[in-house]
Parts: structure tokens; C-alpha cells; sequence
């Protein structure tokens, strides 16, 4: 099945506000009721052994290194030294993504709070539906990883096209709402061949996206509009 975008992102809004107001209130009852994680276990510091070095004999060792040095140059003359490697490129590198072991969105559905949104989820398009049911599992997810962030909605167009290949729905450009602020998304929701339940959730969750910006991508406060 090929996924086809709105003419209009106006179009997706009027549809999509209805349910995801709906999918927020199940969200929240859904992650408030489940346990507390375990607490972290607390490391034993680790020790060091340190060896108290003579200062002549370092002295010696310098000198030691330095002839050696001089004597490699000169065995090497004309050929050109390589280019040091930047080791400090590998901090620059994004983190890793959230792999969750356990899928939230069938629950959250089956909710007796949900039968409302279930219903509304059947009126829609089959691509639409599976754009609702991982934007549902992202936001179960990103609450119950981080207790700082409330999820209140997801646009998984909102910074880019997402993508149904198969049976994986990948949205790199997506957007998600916490405490009326909005933060950028990538995500990844495995589905199952019929597309009715998520088998498989991988996020990452990004920066602030600014104010300034939100109109840029469609953005607005969801509360306002309520």
C-alpha cells in the first residue's frame, strides 16, 4: 500500500484534531496507571592504581623518545605524515534510538475510555489510520520514557513526509507536543500486514522547535484551538 499525502495540511487538521484530542485523554490515563520504574542502582566507585614515576627517570625516557623520533625523520624524508584523525567527530553523532520492548497502543485502544476514538479511527482511510495508530504508540512511548514530557499531540508530517513502505511507517520530520512547547520527532512504527496493530517502536526525541518557526510548519497550541 502506497502512502498518499493531503492536497492540504488544513484537510489532515480538521480530521485529525477530533481524534488526537481524544487519543490524548486515553494517553494519559493509560501512562499515569503504570508502575514507577524500579530504581537505578548505584555504581561502586571505581578505583584507580597510581604509580609515583622518579622525575629523572622520566627525563630519561624523553630524551629516550626523542632520538628515536629524530631518527625515524631522517630515515623518512619525503614522505608526507597523514593527516591526524578527528576523534572528537564521534561526539557529534546523534543518540541512539529509544527501542521499547513492550507496545502501548493496543492497550491504550482497548481502554474502555477509548470507544469513541476507536470509532473514529474506523472512518478514516486505511493510510490515515496507521497515521493515528503510531502517532498514538509515539505518544504512550515518549510519556512513559521521560516523565517530563506529557505528549499532547504528534504530527508525523509535520517537518517532513512520512513514509509507509510495506509494513513500516517511518516519520524522520515528525513533531510532538509536551506542556503546550513543541519538540521535534523521528520515529520508526512496525506494523502488523494488515496494518491494525504496531509489532514493533523506535523514537528519538529532538530539540525546541521555536515559536517563530511553528507557522513554518503548521504548528499551533492545540489548547488554544480547544
Amino acid at each position: 500500500m502506497s502512502y498518499e499525502t493531503p492536497t492540504s495540511a488544513d484537510a489532515r487538521l480538521r480530521w485529525s484534531l477530533g481524534i488526537s484530542w481524544l487519543l490524548h485523554v486515553v494517553v494519559c490515563v493509560f501512562v499515569l496507571s503504570l508502575p514507577a520504574p524500579p530504581d537505578l542502582k548505584v555504581l561502586e566507585e571505581a578505583t584507580l592504581d597510581v604509580e609515583i614515576v622518579d622525575p629523572s627517570s622520566m627525563e630519561q625516557e624523553a630524551e629516550k623518545r626523542t632520538a628515536r623520533t629524530t631518527d625515524s625523520r631522517s630515515e623518512a624524508i619525503g614522505v608526507s605524515t597523514p593527516p591526524v584523525r578527528n576523534e572528537r567527530a564521534a561526539q557529534d553523532l546523534e543518540p541512539p534510538m529509544v527501542k521499547p520492548s513492550r507496545m502501548m497502543s493496543g492497550d491504550v485502544l482497548a481502554h474502555a475510555r477509548s470507544r469513541e476514538a476507536r470509532e473514529e479511527l474506523a472512518k478514516l482511510a486505511r493510510s490515515d489510520q496507521v497515521e493515528q495508530l503510531c502517532g498514538l504508540e509515539a505518544m504512550a512511548q515518549v510519556s512513559a520514557w521521560s516523565a517530563e514530557i506529557d505528549a499532547e499531540y504528534v504530527r508525523a508530517w509535520a517537518i517532513a513526509d512520512p513514509l509507509l513502505s510495506g509494513s513500516v511507517f517511518s516519520a524522520d520530520g515528525a513533531a510532538l507536543q509536551s506542556k503546550r512547547k513543541w519538540y521535534r520527532l523521528q520515529f520508526k512504527c512496525f506494523l502488523t500486514p494488515d496494518y491494525s496493530r504496531v509489532t514493533g517502536f523506535e523514537f528519538r526525541l529532538g530539540d525546541l522547535i521555536p515559536q517563530r518557526d511553528w507557522p513554518r510548519y503548521n504548528l499551533h497550541d492545540e489548547y488554544e484551538e480547544h
